[in-house]
């Protein structure tokens, strides 16, 4: 589910060139990675999706986020801060089992403690 005037935004410019100015740059950019958005996902409004993002499985982007990198299966990102959507793990297994997830109650703990480590 989107909120109203969300933005993914793939691509970007090259800030290390340096031959003259930016806009001067006639060769394309290399594109850095694509954006991916898994199943079960509401993004807020204006949230705003850039190139190499990852959103996981059931994951709520609150509104006006900027999302660069992976936000963890089952998560809510905002204020800059990951936060489960469960409780308990009991209740993270219901979930996983009631959508059909592809990501078990173990992959989703590692994904948001790799997430608070790094």
């Amino acid at each position: 589910m989107f909120g109203p005037e969300v933005m993914i935004l793939g691509g970007g410019h090259d800030y290390k060139y340096t031959l003259g100015h930016i806009r001067h740059k006639t060769s394309p950019v290399e594109k850095k990675s694509s954006i991916v958005i898994e199943n079960g996902v509401w993004v807020g409004a204006r949230a705003i999706i850039l190139d190499g993002a990852v959103v996981s499985e059931g994951a709520v982007i609150g509104a006006g986020e900027v999302i660069r990198d992976t936000v963890p299966p089952y998560c809510v990102y905002a204020d800059g801060k990951v936060r489960p959507r469960f409780k308990t793990e009991e209740e993270l297994k219901t979930l996983l089992n009631n959508v059909g997830s592809k990501y078990s109650v173990r992959e989703v703990s590692d994904f948001i403690l790799q997430w608070k480590n790094r």
